[in-house]
C-alpha cells in the first residue's frame, strides 16, 4: 500500500499567492433574497511556475507492472483545484526514485531486564484518531493513544517484519502470546505524560486562590459552590498543573462525493458535501508503556525495532497519520504496597470493564465488590 505525506506549509498563501477578481452571475436563491446582477468575488491562486515536493511511501517493494502503472498515473494528472473550466488549475507532475533507505536501528541494541517497554509515539503529519462526538458533519480526535490502537499498529510492525500472513497471524504461537493471549498489557500514551484529572477534585468558583478540594472531603458546613477541575494534567499533593497538557489540533475540511474513488463516499451524504476532520498536529510526543512477562517482552523487542515509521488513525493513505515511534527498554520499578485499615479513593486512568458472574459487562458497585474480593483472596 502506498502512502501520501503531506505537503505541509502556513506560509504558502502568503509567499505563493495572488488575487484574481473573478466575474460572474448571481443565482436567484430559492428564497429570492437576492436579484440577478453582476457581481464580483475574489479568489486566491497560487502563482505560476511554484513547485511542490511530497514523498510517496510503500510499506512493501512494487512489482514492476505496479510501477510503471503509478509512474504514469502521477504524469496523467495534469489539472487540480478548482475552476479548471476557467483556465485555472492546469499543472505538471514527475516522479523521482530515491534510493532504499537502511533501517534506522539495529534490533540488537536491546537488553530486556525487566518485563517493561517505554513507548513514545511523535506525529510526523497530522493524525485522525476518530471519535464522534455527536457533530454529524465532523469528525473529532481523541487526545491520546489508546491501547488498543497501540496494540494494532506494533501487531502490523510485527506482522511486516516476521512476514506473516494477515489473514493467518493469529495461527502463528508467538502472535498469539504477544498480542491475543493478555501475557502483554499494552497501555494508552498521553501527551506530555498528563493522566486523567479525578473527578473528585474540585476547585471553588469564588476562591480560585483556594487550594483544590475533594469532594468526599467537603463538610456539611462548607456552603462554597465548586465546580469539577476535568481534563488532564499533572498534580502533586495541593497543586494541580493543566496548562500545556492538552495536545494542540487544527480542523481541515474535505469534500464528500458518491464516487468513493473521487473522495469520501458517504451514503446520505450530498454531493459535494462538506465534512471536517480535527486532528493531532504534527511534531507532538505522546509517551506510555508496555508490561508483561519477561520472556514476553524480551520476544517482541527482539523482534521490533527501535525506531520506525508507521502509519496510525484515519485517512493513513493521503494527508494523515504519519507518526514515528520509539521503544526503549527500562527498569520495571512497580512495588505492591500493603494498605491499613481505612477509607481510600480509587482513580481509573483507562476504562475499566468488569464482568459479572456470567461473563458480561456489568459496571456496577456489586460487580466492583465482588473483583474487590476476588482480588484480595488472590493476594
Amino acid at each position: 500500500m502506498a502512502h501520501f505525506s503531506p505537503i505541509l506549509s502556513s506560509r504558502i498563501l502568503q509567499q505563493k499567492s495572488s488575487k484574481q477578481r473573478l466575474a460572474g452571475k448571481a443565482k436567484r436563491t430559492k428564497l429570492k433574497a437576492l436579484r440577478k446582477s453582476e457581481v464580483c468575488a475574489t479568489t486566491v491562486v497560487i502563482k505560476p511556475d511554484t513547485t511542490f515536493e511530497g514523498l510517496l511511501e510503500t510499506t512493501a517493494s512494487l512489482l514492476s507492472e505496479e510501477d510503471q502503472f503509478l509512474q504514469k498515473a502521477i504524469r496523467n494528472l495534469r489539472y487540480a483545484g478548482t475552476r479548471r473550466n476557467r483556465g485555472f488549475g492546469k499543472v505538471k507532475c514527475g516522479v523521482e526514485k530515491l534510493a532504499t533507505q537502511a533501517p534506522i536501528n539495529d534490533k540488537e541494541e536491546f537488553s530486556i531486564s525487566s518485563g517493561k517497554l517505554e513507548v513514545t509515539i511523535t506525529t510526523q503529519s497530522p493524525v485522525v484518531l476518530a471519535e464522534q462526538l455527536g457533530e454529524q458533519n465532523t469528525v473529532f480526535t481523541r487526545k491520546y493513544i489508546s491501547g488498543n490502537q497501540l496494540r494494532g499498529l506494533l501487531a502490523n510492525a510485527y506482522i511486516r517484519e516476521t512476514g506473516l500472513s494477515t489473514a493467518n497471524a493469529h495461527l502463528d504461537p508467538d502472535f498469539f502470546e504477544l498480542f491475543l493471549s493478555g501475557k502483554v498489557k499494552f497501555g494508552s500514551l498521553s501527551f506530555s505524560q498528563a493522566i486523567p484529572i479525578p473527578l473528585h477534585l474540585h476547585t471553588y468558583k469564588q476562591g480560585k486562590d483556594k487550594a483544590p478540594i475533594s469532594v468526599f472531603d467537603k463538610t456539611d458546613e462548607d456552603n462554597e459552590i465548586t465546580k469539577l477541575i476535568g481534563g488532564a494534567g499533572a498534580f502533586d499533593g495541593e497543586e494541580i498543573r493543566t496548562d500545556g497538557y492538552t495536545p494542540k489540533t487544527s480542523f481541515n475540511f474535505h469534500n464528500s462525493r458518491y464516487n468513493r474513488a473521487a473522495g469520501r463516499s458517504t451514503e446520505n451524504d450530498a454531493e459535494t458535501g462538506i465534512f471536517y476532520y480535527e486532528s493531532l498536529n504534527e511534531g507532538q510526543a505522546f509517551h506510555g508503556e508496555i508490561t508483561g512477562e519477561p520472556a514476553s517482552i524480551a520476544k517482541l523487542a527482539a523482534t521490533l525495532s527501535k525506531e520506525f515509521p508507521a502509519k496510525l488513525g484515519r485517512s493513513r493513505s493521503a494527508q494523515y497519520g504519519s507518526v514515528l515511534v520509539k521503544l526503549e527498554t527500562t527498569k520495571d520499578t512497580n512495588t505492591l504496597t500493603s494498605l491499613s485499615a481505612g477509607k481510600y479513593v480509587m482513580t481509573l486512568q483507562s476504562p475499566l470493564i468488569l464482568l459479572n458472574e456470567n461473563g458480561h459487562p456489568s459496571p456496577t458497585v456489586a460487580a466492583l465488590k465482588r473483583h474487590f474480593q476476588r482480588f484480595s483472596r488472590a493476594r
